[in-house]
């Protein structure tokens, strides 16, 4: 697992749900028994599973420790408690203005009955705005205190009626009580705090720390750095264990290249300002940040590193005169705790996290830029997910045969009763957030490489009172899942009936090549088509200089050796596209895409 480095390299990808992450450490570290992690990919939850893993393998092929011992125990902290709270709750405290409202809502988690959760919550939100609890049952208090004294002279049946207005002044004063808290709550609380309970930094009178402080001194010594060290960032990945006589100019290379890095970790933030995904570590040089706001969300070790390592020569951010705003580092030099938080922001449990650009569609910054505006992101899960047995084995299943994966995923909701609304809406919600996962799992080269890891009701997603007992059967899950890919992909696999690292390659053969042929068939069409106002792609190449399209700076006409270049592709392309065997025969269904999608 640490010490020498395993020849084969291994791509690893992890999706979110809060609390069930607490399945890929132990994943991870089975793997590493066999597999370098040369790709690592994670989305909200899984990108804290993804950033650890990363610090573990720098620290394999750097030589500094141990790192895959240490996050194969993690376990066993998330499952232990502190302070006589669980280790998972712990590490979401809500700011001081949210706690009575937090307190109302983690009343419903944990074991124990649906009584004693809504008892635990009813007490938990009678004292969420005390003047409102006050006003709201006032009546129901007047009402007998009033008529105390007259209850002697009433009859049974005006007793009665008292008895049934009490009633509906109690029932009132409850709805009153909990209306009057949503609407504090989703009107003034929530939107204060950036629409999160948490910015993921325990306050200033909180001993325990946030996630940000956790995971940030969970990073450096999985890493073998010391918490004193400047944070690890996406750069000491692209490098590790390499010596290099000019650490900038290769960082540049490796971000164009992403071949080059040692270490290639990703993750996906979404830019609720944009209404689209982000990839992480940014590739465009677009964002500044506020360090007065940001060390409200990292450990001011971060943000200082990040001051001092704020992108140079960027004149939008610069030209501003603003002693508080700075540019956003250089991709390299982005500590990798800033993109596990800015992914990991489950809407309401995290505050969205600030950062700044400018919209170039303004007036006001249509000569210059002038006028920086809140970028707001949240969770990456929110656009980009993926990224009870005593023998937690039969809680991990795989596909064993190739037409096993070809069936859609299913999300069963009840068709009536209280829970059917519910359901309804969850099942929108996934499809709408989940589609393109959902059915990129049914592709033939992505399927046979998931594990499924099977999860109750009340384990992952928000159960962050998850007992040790259950916290640990979702961990060794996890460890399953792993020995399951290792017997499949790895060395063993290669001796092993079914389907294994040989029968995945030869399935990526085929659809790459069905997908290729097809592609230069519609490139040889495409050169040879015309119409009676337009040239073909084939004479638009070979244009003069003078000839329209006039491109500026693109060209004015083809460089020679850019039209012979293209003469060898069309020339292939129309031998290849009409040749036998036709790759679409027999290929792998259901058959894939080949399309141009822009870059997050």
């Amino acid at each position: 697992m640490d010490g020498a480095i395993p020849t084969r390299c291994c791509d690893i990808v992890m999706k979110g749900g809060i609390t069930s992450g607490v399945v890929y450490p132990k994943a991870i570290a089975e793997l590493a028994k066999e597999f370098r992690f040369k790709n690592v990919g994670g989305t909200s939850a899984g990108a804290i599973a993804a950033a650890l893993a990363a610090a573990a393998e720098y620290a394999r092929v750097s030589g500094k420790g141990a790192g895959f011992a240490r996050l194969e125990q993690l376990p066993d902290f998330l499952a232990g408690k502190t302070e006589g709270k669980p280790n998972l709750l712990n590490l979401f405290p809500p700011a001081k203005p949210t706690r009575r409202l937090f307190a109302v809502l983690t009343a419903f988690l944990g074991d124990g009955s649906t009584g004693e959760k809504s008892v635990a919550a009813f007490g938990a939100l009678l004292l969420a705005t005390p003047p409102l609890t006050i006003l709201s049952f006032a009546p129901a208090v007047l009402l007998p205190a009033v008529l105390w004294d007259q209850l002697a002279a009433l009859g049974t049946p005006a007793i009665a009626v008292l008895l049934v207005v009490e009633l509906v002044l109690i029932a009132a004063g409850i709805g009153l009580m909990i209306a009057g808290n949503a609407v504090r709550a989703l009107a003034f609380t929530l939107p204060k705090n950036r629409f999160g309970f948490s910015t993921g930094m325990a306050a200033e009178d909180r001993r325990l720390p946030g996630v940000s402080e956790w995971l940030h001194d969970e990073i450096q010594k999985t890493a073998g750095l010391d918490p004193t060290d400047p944070p690890l960032t996406f750069g000491d990945l692209w490098l590790a264990g390499e010596g290099v006589a000019d650490r900038e100019e290769e960082l540049r290379k490796r971000e164009n290249d992403p071949e080059l890095r040692a270490i290639n970790l990703q993750m996906i933030t979404t830019a609720l300002s944009h209404g689209h995904p982000y990839r992480l570590p940014f590739e465009n040089r677009r964002f500044g940040f506020r360090p007065s706001e940001l060390r409200a969300y990292f450990p001011a070790a971060v943000v200082d590193y990040m001051i001092g390592h704020a992108r140079q020569g960027d004149e939008a951010f610069t030209g501003m005169n603003d002693p508080d705003l700075h540019a956003l580092p250089e991709p390299w030099d982005l500590p990798i705790v800033v993109a596990a938080r800015m992914s990991l922001s489950f809407p309401i449990l995290f505050a969205m996290v600030p950062l700044y650009a400018f919209d170039y569609t303004l007036a006001v910054n249509s000569t210059a830029p002038t006028q920086p505006e809140h970028c707001w992101f949240i969770d990456g899960g929110l656009s980009s997910n993926f990224p009870a047995s005593l023998n937690e084995e039969n809680n991990v299943w795989m596909m064993e045969r190739s037409g096993s994966g070809t069936s859609d995923r299913w999300r069963r909701f009840p068709e009536r009763g209280p829970g059917a609304i519910g359901g309804y809406v969850g099942a929108v919600l996934d499809a709408i957030r989940n589609w393109h996962d959902n059915t990129q799992m049914a592709v033939p080269g992505f399927r046979d490489r998931i594990a499924h890891v099977k999860l109750s009701p009340d384990e992952g997603g928000l159960n962050l009172k998850m007992d040790p007992a259950k916290v640990k059967a979702l961990s060794e899950r996890g460890k399953w899942a792993g020995v399951r890919l290792r017997e499949r992909f790895g060395a063993a696999g290669a001796d092993r009936p079914g389907l294994n690292w040989n029968t995945h390659r030869w399935v990526r053969f085929r659809t790459s090549m069905m997908l290729l042929q097809k592609m230069l068939r519609q490139t040889a069409e495409a050169f040879s088509a015309s119409d009676p106002v337009y040239p073909s792609y084939h004479d638009l190449v070979n244009r003069a200089a003078d000839k329209d399209p006039v491109t500026g700076s693109w060209w004015p006409r083809t460089p020679s050796a850019y039209r012979d270049s293209t003469m060898v592709l069309e020339q292939f392309a129309a031998t290849f596209s009409s040749s036998a065997p036709d790759f679409e025969e027999k290929s792998p269904q259901p058959g894939p895409e080949l399309r141009i999608s822009p870059k997050l």
